[in-house]
């Protein structure tokens, strides 16, 4: 949104504009990174989109994914990249705190 504005000093990472287009990062696999933060999941992915670009304005690494519940299609906004459950629940009441949005942590190994 703000191409400028330089965030280092406020300790923000940068968040990935194209998560999909990235390669895949071999260390990820190896610290074993199995949980995430769900913060939504909604049928239209426009809506996924809006809520991905909030939370990824405020320093988190987002992705949607495509999931089906009960015959159903949503799209899944989830926070990624936590090593453990006590990590994600700390970033899921951060994003309470600043954005309202109510969150689940999961444990999604892979393989």
């Amino acid at each position: 949104m703000y191409p400028g504005l330089d965030i280092s000093e406020y300790g923000l990472r940068e968040a990935s504009s194209n998560y999909n287009s990235r390669k895949p990062n071999n260390d990820l696999s190896s610290n074993q990174k199995h949980f995430l933060v769900q913060i939504g999941a909604f049928s239209t992915e426009s809506n996924a989109q809006r809520l991905k670009l909030q939370v990824s304005q405020i320093g988190f690494n987002v992705i949607v994914r495509p999931i089906e519940t009960n015959g159903r299609r949503f799209h899944a906004v989830r926070v990624i990249g936590f090593s453990s459950k006590k990590s994600a629940d700390k970033a899921g009441k951060s994003i309470k705190k600043k954005l309202g949005i109510d969150y689940r942590v999961l444990y999604r190994p892979k393989g």
